[in-house]
Protein backbone atom coordinates (compact mmCIF):
# COMPACT_ATOMS: atom_id res chain seq x y z
CA UNK A 1 0.00 0.00 0.00
CA UNK A 2 1.10 3.46 -0.63
CA UNK A 3 2.83 5.23 2.41
CA UNK A 4 -0.22 8.04 3.34
CA UNK A 5 1.33 11.63 3.13
CA UNK A 6 0.31 15.18 4.32
CA UNK A 7 -2.26 16.97 2.21
CA UNK A 8 -0.09 19.35 0.20
CA UNK A 9 0.55 20.91 -3.76
CA UNK A 10 0.94 18.01 -5.48
CA UNK A 11 3.67 18.70 -8.47
CA UNK A 12 4.69 15.51 -10.36
CA UNK A 13 7.55 15.54 -13.24
CA UNK A 14 7.09 13.47 -16.04
CA UNK A 15 9.22 11.09 -17.06
CA UNK A 16 8.83 9.99 -21.36
CA UNK A 17 8.81 6.53 -22.29
CA UNK A 18 7.96 4.67 -25.23
CA UNK A 19 6.92 1.29 -23.03
CA UNK A 20 3.81 0.02 -22.27
CA UNK A 21 1.93 0.61 -18.88
CA UNK A 22 3.43 -1.41 -16.40
CA UNK A 23 1.23 -2.41 -12.82
CA UNK A 24 2.03 -0.76 -9.75
CA UNK A 25 5.51 -1.66 -8.43
CA UNK A 26 6.15 -3.05 -5.19
CA UNK A 27 8.18 -2.22 -2.04
CA UNK A 28 11.48 -3.59 -1.44
CA UNK A 29 13.52 -5.40 1.39
CA UNK A 30 17.19 -6.32 1.32
CA UNK A 31 18.51 -9.53 2.31
CA UNK A 32 20.22 -12.66 0.28
CA UNK A 33 18.74 -14.67 -2.42
CA UNK A 34 16.28 -17.15 -0.35
CA UNK A 35 18.39 -20.62 1.01
CA UNK A 36 18.54 -23.39 -1.13
CA UNK A 37 18.03 -21.62 -4.52
CA UNK A 38 19.78 -23.01 -7.39
CA UNK A 39 21.80 -21.10 -9.81
CA UNK A 40 20.24 -21.31 -13.19
CA UNK A 41 22.48 -22.06 -16.33
CA UNK A 42 22.63 -18.74 -18.85
CA UNK A 43 20.25 -19.67 -22.28
CA UNK A 44 23.61 -19.62 -25.10
CA UNK A 45 25.98 -19.33 -22.68
CA UNK A 46 28.46 -22.11 -21.08
CA UNK A 47 26.96 -24.15 -18.34
CA UNK A 48 29.39 -23.24 -15.56
CA UNK A 49 27.41 -19.72 -15.48
CA UNK A 50 25.07 -18.95 -13.02
CA UNK A 51 23.30 -16.48 -10.83
CA UNK A 52 25.73 -16.26 -7.96
CA UNK A 53 27.94 -12.97 -7.63
CA UNK A 54 31.35 -12.97 -8.83
CA UNK A 55 32.98 -9.82 -8.33
CA UNK A 56 32.53 -7.23 -5.43
CA UNK A 57 29.17 -6.91 -4.36
CA UNK A 58 28.22 -3.44 -3.88
CA UNK A 59 24.33 -3.66 -3.65
CA UNK A 60 22.07 -6.79 -2.83
CA UNK A 61 18.67 -6.61 -2.64
CA UNK A 62 15.38 -8.73 -2.42
CA UNK A 63 12.54 -7.34 -4.41
CA UNK A 64 9.22 -9.40 -3.12
CA UNK A 65 7.32 -7.83 -5.91
CA UNK A 66 8.25 -7.14 -9.37
CA UNK A 67 6.45 -5.17 -11.71
CA UNK A 68 5.09 -6.82 -15.01
CA UNK A 69 7.30 -5.72 -17.72
CA UNK A 70 8.44 -3.44 -19.78
CA UNK A 71 10.00 -0.85 -17.32
CA UNK A 72 12.63 1.26 -17.23
CA UNK A 73 16.24 0.35 -15.01
CA UNK A 74 18.68 3.21 -14.82
CA UNK A 75 22.06 2.53 -13.03
CA UNK A 76 23.31 5.99 -12.16
CA UNK A 77 26.18 8.03 -9.80
CA UNK A 78 24.53 10.80 -8.09
CA UNK A 79 26.96 13.72 -6.18
CA UNK A 80 26.11 16.12 -3.67
CA UNK A 81 28.45 18.58 -2.77
CA UNK A 82 28.28 19.83 0.93
CA UNK A 83 25.47 21.95 1.70
CA UNK A 84 23.77 20.14 -1.45
CA UNK A 85 20.02 19.19 -0.55
CA UNK A 86 17.82 16.89 -2.78
CA UNK A 87 14.18 18.23 -1.53
CA UNK A 88 11.05 16.45 -0.62
CA UNK A 89 9.74 13.85 -3.11
CA UNK A 90 8.73 10.23 -3.56
CA UNK A 91 9.02 7.83 -6.77
CA UNK A 92 6.35 5.48 -8.39
CA UNK A 93 8.94 2.45 -8.44
CA UNK A 94 11.74 1.24 -6.01
CA UNK A 95 14.94 2.93 -5.44
CA UNK A 96 17.79 1.50 -4.23
CA UNK A 97 21.22 4.23 -3.04
CA UNK A 98 24.46 3.29 -1.64
CA UNK A 99 26.74 6.15 -0.64
CA UNK A 100 30.01 5.62 -2.16
CA UNK A 101 31.85 8.44 -0.12
CA UNK A 102 30.61 10.97 2.30
CA UNK A 103 27.96 10.96 5.01
CA UNK A 104 24.48 11.58 4.03
CA UNK A 105 21.07 12.63 5.79
CA UNK A 106 18.34 11.43 5.09
CA UNK A 107 14.49 11.70 6.21
CA UNK A 108 11.81 9.04 5.07
CA UNK A 109 8.02 9.29 5.97
CA UNK A 110 7.59 5.57 5.03
CA UNK A 111 9.34 2.18 6.54
CA UNK A 112 12.92 1.66 4.44
CA UNK A 113 16.01 -0.69 5.29
CA UNK A 114 19.19 0.18 5.29
CA UNK A 115 22.14 -3.24 4.40
CA UNK A 116 25.58 -3.31 3.23
CA UNK A 117 26.23 -5.68 0.65
CA UNK A 118 28.34 -8.23 2.40
CA UNK A 119 25.52 -8.62 5.44
CA UNK A 120 22.50 -9.68 4.50
CA UNK A 121 20.95 -8.64 7.65
CA UNK A 122 19.00 -5.38 7.24
CA UNK A 123 17.72 -3.19 9.99
CA UNK A 124 14.51 -0.33 10.02
CA UNK A 125 15.61 2.85 9.02
CA UNK A 126 13.77 5.66 11.03
CA UNK A 127 10.60 7.13 10.01
CA UNK A 128 9.79 11.02 9.65
CA UNK A 129 13.24 11.42 11.53
CA UNK A 130 16.03 12.12 10.10
CA UNK A 131 19.85 9.59 10.00
CA UNK A 132 22.38 9.40 8.78
CA UNK A 133 23.74 6.87 5.97
CA UNK A 134 27.66 6.24 5.91
CA UNK A 135 29.74 4.68 3.16
CA UNK A 136 29.18 1.13 2.35
CA UNK A 137 25.35 1.44 3.50
CA UNK A 138 22.71 1.32 1.24
CA UNK A 139 19.04 2.74 1.23
CA UNK A 140 16.00 0.96 0.05
CA UNK A 141 13.06 3.12 -0.75
CA UNK A 142 9.88 1.45 -1.59
CA UNK A 143 7.86 2.68 -4.36
CA UNK A 144 5.52 6.06 -3.39
CA UNK A 145 7.76 6.56 -0.18
CA UNK A 146 8.55 10.17 0.29
CA UNK A 147 12.33 11.36 1.08
CA UNK A 148 14.73 14.16 1.78
CA UNK A 149 18.48 14.06 1.02
CA UNK A 150 21.07 16.67 2.87
CA UNK A 151 24.67 16.70 3.13
CA UNK A 152 25.36 17.92 5.91
CA UNK A 153 28.77 17.42 5.38
CA UNK A 154 32.51 19.06 4.92
CA UNK A 155 32.78 16.29 1.74
CA UNK A 156 31.25 15.35 -0.91
CA UNK A 157 28.68 12.49 -1.15
CA UNK A 158 28.85 10.06 -3.76
CA UNK A 159 25.81 7.90 -4.14
CA UNK A 160 25.64 4.51 -6.49
CA UNK A 161 21.96 4.94 -7.30
CA UNK A 162 19.37 2.52 -9.14
CA UNK A 163 15.82 3.16 -9.95
CA UNK A 164 13.15 1.30 -11.73
CA UNK A 165 10.33 2.81 -13.09
CA UNK A 166 7.01 2.05 -14.46
CA UNK A 167 6.67 2.80 -18.82
CA UNK A 168 4.37 3.42 -21.00
CA UNK A 169 2.39 6.35 -22.03
CA UNK A 170 -0.17 6.54 -19.26
CA UNK A 171 2.52 5.77 -16.50
CA UNK A 172 2.57 7.70 -13.50
CA UNK A 173 5.32 10.60 -13.26
CA UNK A 174 8.83 10.08 -12.21
CA UNK A 175 9.16 12.56 -9.52
CA UNK A 176 5.95 14.04 -7.76
CA UNK A 177 6.45 16.50 -5.32
CA UNK A 178 4.57 16.79 -2.21
CA UNK A 179 5.47 20.49 -1.12
CA UNK A 180 4.20 21.78 -4.60
CA UNK A 181 7.06 21.88 -7.68
CA UNK A 182 10.83 23.14 -6.00
CA UNK A 183 12.57 26.22 -6.57
CA UNK A 184 15.17 26.20 -9.65
CA UNK A 185 17.98 26.22 -7.37
CA UNK A 186 16.79 23.37 -5.37
CA UNK A 187 19.01 21.18 -7.02
CA UNK A 188 22.13 23.46 -6.49
CA UNK A 189 25.40 21.13 -6.11
CA UNK A 190 23.93 18.12 -7.22
CA UNK A 191 25.01 16.29 -10.56
CA UNK A 192 24.88 13.21 -12.05
CA UNK A 193 26.46 10.89 -14.26
CA UNK A 194 24.03 7.97 -16.17
CA UNK A 195 25.81 4.44 -15.73
CA UNK A 196 23.50 2.65 -17.92
CA UNK A 197 19.62 2.24 -19.25
CA UNK A 198 17.74 -0.12 -20.11
CA UNK A 199 14.28 -1.53 -20.99
CA UNK A 200 13.35 -4.70 -19.17
CA UNK A 201 11.08 -6.66 -21.58
CA UNK A 202 10.47 -9.04 -18.71
CA UNK A 203 11.65 -9.80 -15.15
CA UNK A 204 12.24 -13.15 -13.49
CA UNK A 205 9.42 -14.63 -11.17
CA UNK A 206 9.26 -12.72 -7.44
CA UNK A 207 11.08 -12.24 -5.28
CA UNK A 208 13.74 -11.29 -7.69
CA UNK A 209 17.83 -10.77 -6.41
CA UNK A 210 19.03 -6.94 -7.45
CA UNK A 211 22.30 -7.20 -7.40
CA UNK A 212 25.13 -4.55 -8.71
CA UNK A 213 28.60 -5.56 -8.41
CA UNK A 214 32.28 -4.60 -9.37
CA UNK A 215 33.76 -7.08 -11.97
CA UNK A 216 37.77 -6.34 -12.29
CA UNK A 217 38.73 -8.79 -15.35
CA UNK A 218 42.53 -9.42 -15.75
CA UNK A 219 43.85 -9.47 -19.81
CA UNK A 220 42.06 -12.24 -21.54
CA UNK A 221 39.56 -12.79 -18.91
CA UNK A 222 35.89 -13.36 -20.57
CA UNK A 223 32.93 -11.16 -19.42
CA UNK A 224 30.63 -13.98 -17.31
CA UNK A 225 26.97 -14.53 -18.76
CA UNK A 226 24.27 -14.38 -16.90
CA UNK A 227 21.16 -15.74 -17.47
CA UNK A 228 18.56 -12.90 -16.75
CA UNK A 229 18.52 -9.32 -17.24
CA UNK A 230 21.47 -8.06 -17.14
CA UNK A 231 23.49 -4.39 -17.42
CA UNK A 232 27.21 -3.99 -17.96
CA UNK A 233 28.74 -0.79 -17.77
CA UNK A 234 32.44 0.37 -18.30
CA UNK A 235 34.47 1.88 -14.89
CA UNK A 236 37.36 1.42 -16.67
CA UNK A 237 38.97 0.86 -20.35
CA UNK A 238 37.55 0.80 -23.82
CA UNK A 239 36.08 -1.59 -25.65
CA UNK A 240 35.01 -2.17 -29.29
CA UNK A 241 31.72 -4.46 -29.08
CA UNK A 242 30.19 -5.92 -32.27
CA UNK A 243 26.55 -7.27 -31.75
CA UNK A 244 26.80 -10.93 -32.67
CA UNK A 245 23.22 -12.05 -31.69
CA UNK A 246 19.94 -11.49 -29.51
CA UNK A 247 18.57 -8.60 -27.77
CA UNK A 248 21.26 -5.91 -27.04
CA UNK A 249 20.44 -2.65 -26.05
CA UNK A 250 23.26 -0.13 -26.46
CA UNK A 251 23.33 3.30 -23.67
CA UNK A 252 25.46 6.15 -23.66
CA UNK A 253 25.80 8.22 -20.71
CA UNK A 254 26.13 10.70 -23.06
CA UNK A 255 22.75 10.42 -24.84
CA UNK A 256 20.80 8.71 -22.29
CA UNK A 257 17.63 6.78 -22.28
CA UNK A 258 15.69 3.54 -23.94
CA UNK A 259 17.47 2.68 -27.23
CA UNK A 260 16.18 0.32 -29.84
CA UNK A 261 17.89 -3.38 -29.60
CA UNK A 262 20.75 -3.68 -31.65
CA UNK A 263 21.18 -5.44 -35.23
CA UNK A 264 23.51 -8.03 -35.89
CA UNK A 265 26.79 -6.97 -37.30
CA UNK A 266 26.71 -3.17 -35.40
CA UNK A 267 29.95 -1.90 -34.03
CA UNK A 268 30.44 0.67 -31.33
CA UNK A 269 33.20 1.79 -29.80
CA UNK A 270 32.32 2.42 -25.94
CA UNK A 271 34.19 4.43 -22.97
CA UNK A 272 33.68 5.00 -19.30
CA UNK A 273 30.09 4.96 -18.14
CA UNK A 274 28.65 3.61 -21.44
CA UNK A 275 26.83 0.57 -21.36
CA UNK A 276 25.13 -3.03 -22.50
CA UNK A 277 21.69 -4.20 -21.81
CA UNK A 278 20.64 -7.30 -22.44
CA UNK A 279 17.29 -8.11 -21.32
CA UNK A 280 16.81 -11.88 -21.77
CA UNK A 281 20.16 -12.38 -20.75
CA UNK A 282 23.74 -12.48 -21.56
CA UNK A 283 26.05 -15.57 -23.41
CA UNK A 284 29.78 -15.13 -22.40
CA UNK A 285 32.17 -12.95 -23.79
CA UNK A 286 35.59 -14.24 -24.60
CA UNK A 287 38.21 -11.75 -24.73
CA UNK A 288 41.82 -11.79 -25.87
CA UNK A 289 45.00 -10.87 -24.21
CA UNK A 290 45.58 -8.20 -26.13
CA UNK A 291 43.00 -6.15 -24.67
CA UNK A 292 44.11 -5.49 -20.79
CA UNK A 293 42.46 -5.39 -17.91
CA UNK A 294 38.53 -4.37 -18.09
CA UNK A 295 36.44 -3.25 -15.17
CA UNK A 296 33.03 -3.03 -15.48
CA UNK A 297 29.63 -2.51 -13.25
CA UNK A 298 27.13 -5.75 -13.04
CA UNK A 299 23.52 -5.07 -12.34
CA UNK A 300 21.58 -8.31 -12.42
CA UNK A 301 17.80 -9.51 -11.85
CA UNK A 302 17.47 -13.08 -10.72
CA UNK A 303 14.42 -15.07 -9.40
CA UNK A 304 15.03 -16.77 -5.48
CA UNK A 305 12.86 -19.32 -7.69
CA UNK A 306 14.59 -20.68 -10.49
CA UNK A 307 11.63 -23.12 -11.29
CA UNK A 308 9.27 -20.22 -11.72
CA UNK A 309 8.26 -18.91 -14.76
CA UNK A 310 9.14 -15.36 -15.77
CA UNK A 311 7.20 -11.69 -16.05
CA UNK A 312 5.31 -12.28 -18.83
CA UNK A 313 5.99 -15.33 -20.55
CA UNK A 314 9.82 -15.70 -21.21
CA UNK A 315 11.19 -14.93 -24.68
CA UNK A 316 13.02 -17.31 -26.68
CA UNK A 317 15.84 -18.49 -25.27
CA UNK A 318 17.84 -18.01 -28.52
CA UNK A 319 17.43 -14.01 -27.72
CA UNK A 320 19.85 -14.20 -25.21
CA UNK A 321 22.23 -11.38 -26.33
CA UNK A 322 25.76 -12.40 -28.18
CA UNK A 323 28.50 -9.79 -28.07
CA UNK A 324 32.28 -9.65 -29.25
CA UNK A 325 34.95 -7.41 -27.49
CA UNK A 326 37.78 -5.92 -29.08
CA UNK A 327 40.11 -3.24 -28.80
CA UNK A 328 38.46 0.02 -29.26
CA UNK A 329 38.89 2.46 -32.13
CA UNK A 330 39.41 6.21 -32.60
CA UNK A 331 35.84 6.74 -31.64
CA UNK A 332 35.85 5.27 -28.55
CA UNK A 333 33.47 7.49 -25.81
CA UNK A 334 35.13 9.99 -23.95
CA UNK A 335 34.62 9.86 -20.15
CA UNK A 336 31.58 11.43 -19.15
CA UNK A 337 31.16 14.75 -17.06
CA UNK A 338 28.11 15.24 -14.78
CA UNK A 339 25.04 16.73 -15.11
CA UNK A 340 24.82 19.82 -13.18
CA UNK A 341 21.53 20.28 -11.08
CA UNK A 342 20.05 17.50 -11.52
CA UNK A 343 20.30 13.58 -10.40
CA UNK A 344 19.50 11.91 -13.12
CA UNK A 345 15.79 10.31 -12.12
CA UNK A 346 13.78 13.17 -14.64
CA UNK A 347 12.61 14.15 -17.51
CA UNK A 348 15.56 12.74 -19.12
CA UNK A 349 15.01 8.97 -17.61
CA UNK A 350 13.56 8.23 -20.78
CA UNK A 351 11.68 9.01 -23.90
CA UNK A 352 8.44 10.75 -24.51
CA UNK A 353 5.09 10.01 -23.51
CA UNK A 354 4.34 10.65 -27.18
CA UNK A 355 3.68 7.88 -29.63
CA UNK A 356 6.79 8.77 -31.55
CA UNK A 357 9.28 8.03 -28.71
CA UNK A 358 10.91 11.13 -28.56
CA UNK A 359 11.84 14.06 -26.43
CA UNK A 360 10.50 17.47 -27.13
CA UNK A 361 12.81 20.13 -28.02
CA UNK A 362 12.08 22.28 -24.97
CA UNK A 363 12.28 19.24 -22.33
CA UNK A 364 15.65 18.24 -24.00
CA UNK A 365 16.71 21.66 -23.43
CA UNK A 366 15.77 21.53 -19.90
CA UNK A 367 17.99 18.63 -19.30
CA UNK A 368 21.02 20.41 -21.16
CA UNK A 369 21.11 17.64 -23.85
CA UNK A 370 23.60 18.66 -26.03
CA UNK A 371 22.65 17.91 -29.89
CA UNK A 372 25.87 17.30 -31.18
CA UNK A 373 26.52 14.70 -28.48
CA UNK A 374 23.07 12.87 -29.81
CA UNK A 375 24.13 13.26 -32.65
CA UNK A 376 27.59 11.51 -32.94
CA UNK A 377 25.94 8.88 -30.85
CA UNK A 378 23.55 7.64 -33.10
CA UNK A 379 25.85 8.54 -36.75
CA UNK A 380 26.94 4.54 -36.58
CA UNK A 381 23.66 3.07 -35.66
CA UNK A 382 22.14 2.00 -39.49
CA UNK A 383 18.48 2.31 -40.02
CA UNK A 384 17.08 -0.59 -39.09
CA UNK A 385 15.10 -1.30 -41.73
CA UNK A 386 14.23 -4.80 -41.09
CA UNK A 387 11.79 -6.44 -43.82
CA UNK A 388 9.37 -2.68 -44.08
CA UNK A 389 9.60 -2.05 -48.09
CA UNK A 390 8.15 0.84 -50.08
CA UNK A 391 4.42 -0.87 -50.47
CA UNK A 392 4.44 -2.86 -47.33
CA UNK A 393 1.05 -2.75 -44.58
CA UNK A 394 1.85 -1.90 -41.48
CA UNK A 395 0.46 -1.29 -38.25
CA UNK A 396 1.14 0.61 -34.95
CA UNK A 397 1.99 -1.43 -31.84
CA UNK A 398 0.96 1.19 -29.58
CA UNK A 399 -1.67 3.70 -28.34
CA UNK A 400 -1.61 7.40 -29.08
CA UNK A 401 1.09 7.10 -32.09
CA UNK A 402 1.87 10.12 -33.47
CA UNK A 403 2.16 10.92 -37.34
CA UNK A 404 4.49 13.71 -38.15
CA UNK A 405 4.47 16.03 -41.23
CA UNK A 406 8.22 15.48 -41.21
CA UNK A 407 11.09 12.63 -40.04
CA UNK A 408 11.58 14.80 -37.38
CA UNK A 409 10.85 15.22 -33.49
CA UNK A 410 10.09 19.05 -34.34
CA UNK A 411 7.72 17.82 -37.06
CA UNK A 412 4.05 19.09 -36.20
CA UNK A 413 1.91 16.46 -35.55
CA UNK A 414 -1.11 15.55 -38.26
CA UNK A 415 -2.75 12.32 -36.26
CA UNK A 416 -2.87 10.52 -33.08
CA UNK A 417 -3.18 6.99 -34.28
CA UNK A 418 -4.38 3.84 -31.95
CA UNK A 419 -3.19 0.35 -31.68
CA UNK A 420 -3.91 -1.62 -34.81
CA UNK A 421 -4.07 1.32 -37.03
CA UNK A 422 -3.19 -0.17 -40.49
CA UNK A 423 -0.80 2.09 -42.43
CA UNK A 424 0.64 1.94 -46.20
CA UNK A 425 4.21 2.49 -46.84
CA UNK A 426 4.65 5.18 -49.59
CA UNK A 427 8.16 5.31 -49.39
CA UNK A 428 11.80 4.34 -48.35
CA UNK A 429 12.96 4.52 -44.22
CA UNK A 430 14.57 8.42 -43.62
CA UNK A 431 16.90 9.32 -40.49
CA UNK A 432 15.64 12.07 -38.33
CA UNK A 433 16.92 12.55 -34.55
CA UNK A 434 18.27 9.20 -33.77
CA UNK A 435 15.26 7.47 -34.87
CA UNK A 436 14.02 5.60 -38.24
CA UNK A 437 10.64 6.91 -39.89
CA UNK A 438 8.64 5.92 -42.51
CA UNK A 439 5.99 7.68 -44.85
CA UNK A 440 2.65 6.55 -44.68
CA UNK A 441 -0.81 6.77 -45.62
CA UNK A 442 -3.75 5.42 -43.13
CA UNK A 443 -5.73 2.89 -45.22
CA UNK A 444 -9.20 3.78 -43.91
CA UNK A 445 -8.51 7.36 -44.10
CA UNK A 446 -6.27 9.05 -46.82
CA UNK A 447 -6.21 12.37 -45.77
CA UNK A 448 -3.58 11.00 -42.85
CA UNK A 449 -0.15 11.08 -44.32
CA UNK A 450 3.33 11.89 -42.64
CA UNK A 451 6.13 9.99 -41.40
CA UNK A 452 5.90 7.37 -37.82
CA UNK A 453 9.25 6.18 -36.01
CA UNK A 454 9.98 2.57 -36.65
CA UNK A 455 9.79 1.63 -33.46
CA UNK A 456 5.97 1.65 -33.62
CA UNK A 457 5.04 0.00 -36.38
CA UNK A 458 5.10 -3.89 -37.19
CA UNK A 459 4.56 -5.66 -40.35
CA UNK A 460 0.89 -7.04 -41.17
Amino acid sequence: MPVPRPAAPLVVVALGALLALSSALPGIGLAQPAPGASPVASPGASPAATTAFVGEPLIRATLEEVPRAPAFVRLLRITLEPGASIPRRFHPGPKLDRVEAGTLTVTAEGPTSITTADDAASVDAPVNEAFELTEGQTLALPRETTYAFENLGDEAVELLTSVILPAGHQRPPGISYPDGEPPEDAYAGVSNVVLGDGVADLFPAAPVVFGVERLTLAAGEAVPAFPGPVMISLVEGDVRVTVDAGLVQVSRTQSPGPQRSSDPGESYDLGTADALYFPAGMAQVPRAEADGELTVLRLTLTSTDPSAPATPAPIDPDAAGVVTFAAAGAGATPEAGGEEGADGIGADASPAAEGDATVPPEEAAEDEVDATVVAEATDEVAPNTGEITVGSTVQTTDVDVNVRDSPSTAGAVVATLGEGTRLVVTGPPEEGDGFVWYPVQALDDATIVGYVAELFLELV
